[in-house]
């Protein structure tokens, strides 16, 4: 993506299957290399369904074969911001049933001042892994390294349904997610859903949240194993929360096992 940055405009078409992005790649062994600029992605209206985003990997169809793997994405730290422009309902980035993503060192803005929240919670965050439907293999893998992802209505990371295991968060900053003024926002730091088990974070700062900094929550499935190790975690309303209701669903969980939380340092969170 160009050195000199500037605005793509990627408008919606309408339709429940509208997808809008500037970079859809759906191919294997791809490395996207991004230049140390500012790109925004603008004119994506309130059809945009969950499958947009500044950049999305993966099928487009839910009735599809399981997506690709190998999707190197390499920021430049320090010089690589992805923003949402103004009434963008997408994401920042999208892995959709793909495995074996690296994104490092991107600076990510939902510019959540300017967009309003839509009751979908999969839309609006600045990364999601997501993998649900059951011809799908995995949504595994995944290292995010080193990020500063900030301003979203909903989630800063967002790792969704049982096949999105083994990734590993490390690094990076997970901030100011959550508009307070609209009730319809969530605005957690990082979330594993749908029983997203087996994953790591683990050194990062997580501050600032209006909900939780993390949500662990094994909605519909078992969400075994996962490690939060020495992450600072201050200033959200909650700072680790650990659930198997119907927080974000319409079905009790079964449970929450193997969870292990090592040299974190949570304090001054509201609850």
């Amino acid at each position: 993506l160009p050195t000199t940055g500037g605005v793509i405009d990627a408008t919606s078409v309408t339709g429940a299957q509208a997808i809008s992005a500037a970079l859809v790649v759906q191919k294997d062994n791809v490395t996207i290399l991004l230049g140390a600029s500012t790109i925004t992605l603008s004119g994506v209206g309130a059809t945009q369904n969950p499958a947009g985003g500044v950049i999305r990997v993966g099928s487009t169809s839910t009735g599809a074969a399981p997506g690709g793997h190998y999707f190197p994405m390499i920021g430049v730290c320090g010089g690589t911001k992805l923003i949402l422009g103004n009434a963008v309902q997408a994401s920042g980035i999208i892995l959709n049933r793909v495995h074996h993503a690296t994104i490092e060192c991107i600076d990510l803005d939902g510019n959540k001042a300017n967009i309003t929240a839509q009751a979908d919670d999969t839309f609006q965050t600045g990364i999601t892994a997501i993998a649900t439907t059951p011809d799908i293999t995995v949504a595994t893998q995944h290292s995010l390294k080193d990020l500063r992802v900030h301003d979203f209505i909903h989630y800063g990371i967002l790792l969704y349904g049982a096949s999105a295991t083994q990734n590993i968060i490390e690094g990076g900053w997970y901030t100011n997610n959550g508009k307070v003024d609209d009730a319809v926002s969530i605005g957690s730091g990082i979330i594993l859903n749908n029983g997203a088990g087996s994953n790591k974070v683990t050194g990062a700062v997580i501050t600032g949240n209006k909900a939780q900094g993390i949500e662990i929550n094994a909605v519909l499935s078992t969400l075994n194993d996962t490690i939060l190790s020495n992450n600072n975690i201050g200033s959200n309303n909650i700072g680790v929360r650990v659930l198997e209701d119907t927080g974000h669903g319409s079905l009790a969980g079964v449970g929450v096992n193997g969870l292990a939380m090592t040299g974190n340092h949570i304090v001054s969170n509201t609850s």
